[in-house]
């Protein structure tokens, strides 16, 4: 008789092939995450792996909320078969995400164990490629891209370092798991190495947004880990606010102030004069339809957005770089108030959800890590990032314990 696997080598191999195989084909995860959430659901007993509890009711309530919403923009969207397919791509998503999630959740000491060593050989190869895709000027990458013509087409062009910043925002959000892993079986040093060692590969890559992201996810571990109940606050009501008020947030006379103080700006020069001009015409544009947005996944066709402000620059390239202004522009002050319970209700559940100090401080860093990137870079619906976001929680909440350490107080 064949024996099931174990839902921990279901998940075990998502972590062992995702960060060493993301380097040579971005939106590979999302198959992955589609195939192992089958397989969770043909292995699952007695019942499916679904995340249980009030918490998981509210996050659940927050994206049916933006789903349902998002699909009856249509009706008023100025991109209608888009709208349609991106909520049912997000909704595909999510019900795969969650149910990775679920399943991370269940499992026992020894299948957390087996998982974890397989989350480090992942990660540690993820490591490995992108720094030999660096060193190499993406060669690696493209001698796979070239082996592999005949079945995925020809090899389109590859530019360096932007070729890998995709994983390395994959690397960057699951380095956390991978820390509380080594922090437990090697010690605090060599979590603090690892993280060094992050920094150092961030910075060779071509997105200032994740390097920023990566430090300010540091401080917030580390006030995370002093003041936990206070930083969950303020992260989930900063958050909230945040969302809430970003076309006030990010009005030019406020970013024109971010320029003038803040020397990392600057290097990035282009890129983000860019990105203000974006965020000047999308708040413009919510100013239009403040109540319903302009429909779900409808960024690439608001009037006006292809509109030149220099040759090959056009004032709203495929989405905002923010996550926040994409909800307001797409679904108004419903999608804004979903997306800050949602910012909310994720920080009380991880407060609640994780009850080891240092995992605790690391889960908010983890989530942090996210927070920025989204704030400045992704689409929010992008398939491929959405998958980044579940398989980073789903591995956090394969690797942290149920209680915390019986020779430590209580956080």
């Amino acid at each position: 008789m064949i024996q099931r696997p174990h839902p921990a080598s279901v998940l075990g191999t998502v972590a062992l092939i995702t960060p060493a195989i993301q380097a040579y084909s971005p939106p590979i995860v999302v198959p992955v995450l589609v195939l192992a959430a089958l397989a969770l659901r043909l292995v699952a007993r007695p019942r499916p792996p679904w995340p249980r509890g009030r918490s998981a009711a509210w996050l659940a309530g927050c994206l049916a909320a933006v789903i349902l919403f998002g699909l009856a923009s249509a009706l008023w969207a100025v991109d209608p078969p888009t709208t349609v397919s991106t909520a049912a791509r997000v909704l595909g998503v999510v019900l795969c995400g969650f149910a990775a999630v679920g399943a991370a959740g269940d499992l026992d000491e020894v299948g957390r164990s087996r998982f974890a060593r397989l989350l480090t050989i992942g990660f540690a190869l993820g490591l490995a490629n992108t720094e030999l895709a660096l060193l190499t000027g993406g060669a690696t990458i493209s001698w796979v891209h070239h082996a592999a013509r005949f079945i995925v087409g020809p090899p389109r062009p590859l530019y360096m370092p932007q070729a890998v910043d995709t994983t390395m925002t994959l690397l960057a959000l699951i380095l956390w798991p991978v820390l509380a892993v080594v922090r437990r079986r090697f010690g605090r040093l060599a979590a603090a190495g690892l993280y060094g060692v992050g920094f150092l590969l961030f910075r060779q890559g071509d997105s200032m947004a994740l390097l920023i992201a990566h430090v300010v996810a540091g401080a917030v571990f580390l006030a995370a880990w002093v003041l936990p109940k206070a930083t969950a606050a303020l992260v989930g009501a900063g958050t909230a606010l945040g969302i809430f008020a970003s076309p006030l947030l990010l009005r030019p006379a406020v970013t024109g102030w971010l320029t003038a103080t803040l020397p990392l700006l600057k290097e990035k020069g282009h890129s983000w004069d860019h990105r203000r001009a974006i965020w000047e015409f999308v708040i413009g544009k919510i100013g239009e339809r403040p109540l319903a947005g302009w429909g779900l996944g409808s960024s690439r066709a608001i009037p006006g957005g292809q509109t030149e402000i220099a040759p090959g620059v056009v004032l709203l390239p495929l989405h905002p770089h923010d996550a926040a202004l994409q909800l307001w522009l797409e679904l108004g002050v419903a999608g804004a108030v979903a997306g800050a319970l949602f910012a909310a209700g994720l920080a009380w559940a991880t407060y609640r959800a994780v009850p080891e100090r240092t995992e605790r401080a690391m889960a908010f860093a983890m989530i942090t890590t996210g927070t920025v990137c989204a704030m400045v870079s992704y689409n929010l619906w992008h398939e491929w990032w959405l998958t980044f976001l579940f398989v980073a929680a789903g591995f956090f909440a394969a690797v942290k314990r149920n209680s915390p350490p019986a020779h430590l107080p209580p956080p």
